[in-house]
């Protein structure tokens, strides 16, 4: 991680229109995998970018989609808008 630089997971739930964005240590799969586990129920459709770290969601019994925001911002394949902080961020 470059210095300076903080990494933010965001959760946000379409039905309810609630999220949150929590501080995590890096964006290493058994980083953020253990944080949704944590935050998000078993089960639960999740829509990320394409970041590899997401990608063995399915193995903990999540549904997955992603868009690959090199190629589109609007995902027709997932009939989504993803919508998010940037998931890293220079701090001033």
């Amino acid at each position: 991680m470059k210095t300076g630089t903080i990494t933010v997971l965001g959760v946000y739930e379409r039905a309810t229109d609630l999220g949150c964005h929590i501080q995590v240590r890096d964006k290493s799969s058994a980083v953020l995998v253990s944080e949704i586990e944590r935050l998000v129920a078993p089960g639960t459709r999740i829509i990320s970018d394409a970041l590899r770290s997401y990608r063995n969601l399915p193995q903990h019994g999540y549904e997955h989609d992603f868009v690959v925001h090199d190629k589109e911002f609007v995902s027709a394949r997932v009939s989504c808008y993803y919508r998010s902080a940037s998931a890293s961020r220079s701090t001033p």
